[in-house]
């Protein structure tokens, strides 16, 4: 007899609730994420400092890679969101209540933890709602959602609030995040199955992937963490920085659309090589015309074409060489792991290089990990077209599914 599976639409309608309320604590994310560098150098912290602080939402996520799931598969899925969601809220709170730098350590630790848990509690839900043959449909609805949520957080930036102001619109839009989980008769799914705590060992990973997720990590995180900093110190104004991180996140979303394409019909290897490229040339044009606000913008954009795939091209180039033996679990969460090291030291390597040579240490950053990954990327065999799996358009958020 003849199955009928549900359409994408269906999935989707069915979890309503769910992507309208991830899609106001991404805008919430988005704001108390981009603005950390611009406060704290207001507050006076020199940059190198400024890139460990905002480094340290990134070991937030760490944290939750580890311990988040068993949570989940303990209290279930609208318990933890909410939780989650609550102590988000909190995190972002607190920070009105002082600027030492220490206390900002802890806080953002807090953000970055409570921010992935919500994450991963919204992909393991679609992942688990989502049948394998509708999934890359699903998940590039919710990347659109992503994608045009953080946009609107970083357009918000550009109407010049104050640090408080800032906290307060980002803690609205997270509180209204968790209201359509409450108020909208949803059905969570079963209670993942309770495993041991592991530490994925990262070296079992194809080199390409490994190399690929890390340097990912790198240049996106240390993007969100310093782009406006960088702006600021190239002579630009909040409303500038504001529109270059615009600029980068429409780069961003219109790269998922082309590579996903592009990879599955050349390879991830020429994929990357090809976005590592375009990356280059955007960074190598911001050293040339920095200062110039209207090539920037236009030149973040291209910027954000290029690093925003990376993630997603690591996992594709993971999942196109692995046996049936190896375990998806394992291979996503040492993926999530490299990205996670990666977006700790790109804060703190742009941080330092920017402390040494002003705002071109920003692109430096860009200049070397874009060349090594092209010429990594080169000497990596391609794989044949009928072992690639399907491209799925996914930020480095998904840990378990």
């Amino acid at each position: 007899m003849l199955q009928i599976l549900p359409s994408p639409r269906k999935i989707i309608k069915t979890l309503t609730a769910l992507f309208v309320g991830v899609g106001f604590v991404f805008i919430g994310n988005s704001l108390v994420l981009t603005s950390a560098g611009v406060m704290l150098s207001d507050m006076g912290v020199e940059n190198f400092y400024i890139g460990i602080i905002t480094a340290c939402f990134f070991i937030g996520a760490i944290l939750s890679s580890i311990f988040t799931y068993k949570f989940i598969s303990t209290y279930g899925y609208i318990r933890s969101y909410a939780i989650f969601t609550a102590l988000f809220a909190i995190s972002a709170l607190l920070h009105v209540l002082g600027d030492n730098v220490i206390y900002w350590v802890f806080l953002r630790i807090m953000l970055g933890f409570s921010y992935y848990s919500i994450v991963m509690v919204a992909e393991s839900w679609i992942n688990t709602r989502s049948r394998n043959e509708i999934r890359s449909r699903v998940l590039s609805f919710y990347s659109t959602i992503y994608y045009m949520a953080f946009g609107i957080g970083v357009i918000i930036l550009s109407f010049k609030l104050t640090p408080v102001k800032i906290f307060i619109v980002s803690i609205f839009f997270i509180i209204v995040g968790s209201i359509p989980m409450n108020i909208i008769k949803i059905k969570e799914p079963k209670l993942p199955p309770k495993k041991k705590l592991f530490i994925p060992n990262v070296f079992n990973l194809v080199p390409l992937a490994l190399v690929t997720s890390f340097s990912a990590g790198i240049l996106i995180n240390g993007f969100f963490a310093m782009s406006g900093l960088f702006i600021i110190a190239s002579g630009g104004s909040i409303a500038d920085a504001s529109f270059f991180l615009f600029a980068a996140m429409v780069g961003g979303f219109l790269s998922q659309i082309f590579f996903g394409n592009f990879s599955d019909r050349f390879g991830r290897k020429y994929a990357i090589i090809l976005s590592s490229s375009i990356a280059l040339i955007a960074s190598i044009l911001m050293y040339i015309f920095m200062g110039n606000m209207l090539i920037m913008k236009l030149l973040a954009f291209l910027l954000g074409f290029g690093i925003f795939c990376l993630y997603a091209l690591a996992a594709a180039r993971a999942n196109d060489v692995l046996s049936e033996q190896d375990s998806r679990v394992e291979v996503g969460a040492s993926i999530l792991l490299s990205f996670s090291i990666g977006s700790i030291l790109g804060p703190i390597s742009m941080g330092l290089l920017m402390q040494i040579f002003g705002s071109s240490g920003f692109v430096f950053i860009y200049f070397t990990f874009t060349s090594f990954l092209i010429i990594f990327s080169i000497f990596k065999e391609t794989v044949p077209k009928k072992y690639r799996t399907e491209y799925l358009s996914t930020g480095p958020s998904e840990v378990l599914d």
